[in-house]
C-alpha cells in the first residue's frame, strides 16, 4: 500500500475511472471497489496501484487525454 500522502481522494479516483463521484461513493458503500477508510468512517481513500489493478480486471479504461 502507498503512503498516506499518496492515496487518492474520491475526486481523483472518479476522474481516473471516468465515473461520477456519487457512483463511486455507492460502490464503496456496497464494497464493490477496493478502498480504504483511514481514521474514520467518513474518509475514503484509494491506493492508486490497487485501483489501477482493479480497473484492469474490471475492463475499465482510463479516459484518454485529448
Amino acid at each position: 500500500m502507498e503512503d498516506k500522502e499518496n492515496l487518492w481522494k474520491i475526486r481523483r479516483a472518479a476522474e481516473y475511472l471516468d465515473m461520477a463521484e456519487i457512483t463511486l461513493y455507492g460502490k464503496c458503500e456496497r464494497n464493490e471497489i477496493p478502498h480504504l477508510r483511514p481514521g474514520n468512517k467518513r474518509t475514503i481513500r484509494f491506493d492508486p496501484d490497487v485501483l489501477r489493478a482493479w480497473a484492469k480486471i474490471q475492463g475499465i479504461r482510463k479516459k484518454k487525454a485529448a
